[in-house]
């Protein structure tokens, strides 16, 4: 009994040493991960090899005081400045202006119109080609005129087809401002998380250093 106590002891150190080895391939994977974003923010490369290079930290990390993370002022703010929402936004004013325009095409259309026209009289080609720059003889013609569409089939059928373009741009704000917030919300967590690890781990290794 002594041996196999001895043996499970060895085991569990084992799996131990097996777990702590794999949180350094781990550790040492997300090490990897935030030197290329660092190599790619500071100075892009397209050569593959200009990105194996050795990264030293030399100022030590420190947290900035965690700003007020209000979700429906953050949302509202997201709403205000992301480039999606105001094209989206803009689309549905194009559509309903199409829409407006479908529309008064269905309706009848009453044109007043005048014009004043001066005339060249003489009894020759010439003499009438000089009338002209005298200014004795004017026109004045004066109208309205009524266009009354029939059947609008085609008017009908595009009226329709501006409709529904209505409905699919407001569908697409609508689901855009979904993933608005799912994003803002999903972000706010995401910083309160990683602010609750770094105070975690800082304790964590104050403690192991005791």
């Amino acid at each position: 009994e002594v041996g196999a106590a001895a043996d499970l002891d060895v085991i569990i150190a084992q799996a131990g040493v097996a777990t702590r080895r794999e949180a350094v391939i781990t550790a040492e994977s997300g090490l990897e991960a935030a030197r290329d974003q660092l190599v790619r923010f500071c100075r892009p490369e397209s050569d593959p090899k200009r990105w194996d290079i050795l990264l030293v930290p030399i100022d030590r990390p420190w947290i900035v005081a965690e700003p007020p993370l209000e979700v429906p002022q953050a949302i509202e703010t997201a709403r205000r400045r992301r480039p999606d929402v105001h094209r989206a936004l803009l689309a549905i004013d194009t559509v309903e202006e199409t829409l407006v325009q479908r529309d008064n095409e269905l309706l009848p259309q009453l044109d007043v119109f005048t014009q004043l026209r001066e005339d060249g009289l003489g009894g020759q080609h010439h003499s009438a080609w000089t009338a002209i720059g005298e200014g004795r003889f004017y026109s004045w013609t004066a109208g309205v005129r009524l266009n009354l569409p029939l059947y609008l089939r085609a008017e009908r059928s595009r009226l329709r087809a501006a409709k529904l373009d209505v409905e699919i741009a407001q569908a697409q704000l609508r689901s855009l401002d979904a993933t608005v917030i799912l994003e803002v919300r999903r972000t706010i967590r995401d910083v309160r998380t990683a602010k609750a690890s770094i105070e975690a781990t800082r304790s964590s290794r104050i403690l192991a250093a005791r």
